[in-house]
């Protein structure tokens, strides 16, 4: 009974987990963070402008120091840094993908026209088309003229 009970309520949690898309945090002793600010206004910042460091890491609870002062948050009250070298390899895979998604494309230049952008792959349409739907005036405002006004004459409601 009690093994059953168990692997039921982990079940439930991976289930609930997996409907909620969590993601584990990444977040190690000694990562530098910035913590999130209680805000008492629209004009206070999102998080504390000094960087903190993990001292300590129980769960999903961490314990990150400024040098001044200890703060406890749970991992969802803080932000994990980029350390220098980390933003460079970060901005060069952000480069690779960006590379890669030119590469679907080729690009074509007829005579003097100007260059299109035509998908390598058939499931994108290459030009995107406008509704040919003719669209009619109703029949209740048959009798007003609608476009083509020359003539715009004010009426005032009171004398």
């Amino acid at each position: 009974m009690k093994e059953s009970d168990e692997k039921y309520k982990q079940f439930q949690k991976t289930y609930a987990d997996q409907k909620r898309h969590t993601i584990k945090s990444s977040i190690k002793c000694g990562d530098p963070v910035l913590v999130k600010n209680q805000t008492r206004n629209k004009m206070d910042p999102l998080y504390h402008p000094e960087r903190h460091v993990v001292i300590q890491r129980k769960g999903e609870m961490i314990v990150a120091s400024d040098g001044k002062k200890t703060v406890t948050r749970n991992t969802s009250f803080t932000q994990a840094l980029l350390l220098e070298s980390e933003t460079k390899d970060h901005m060069q895979s952000v480069q690779d993908e960006i590379e890669d998604t030119v590469d679907q494309f080729q690009f074509t230049d007829i005579g003097n026209e100007s260059t299109e952008v035509v998908p390598s792959s058939s499931k994108t349409p290459g030009v995107l088309r406008r509704s040919s739907r003719h669209t009619t005036q109703p029949m209740y405002i048959e009798d007003c003229v609608l476009r083509n006004v020359k003539y715009r004459i004010y009426i005032p409601l009171y004398d």
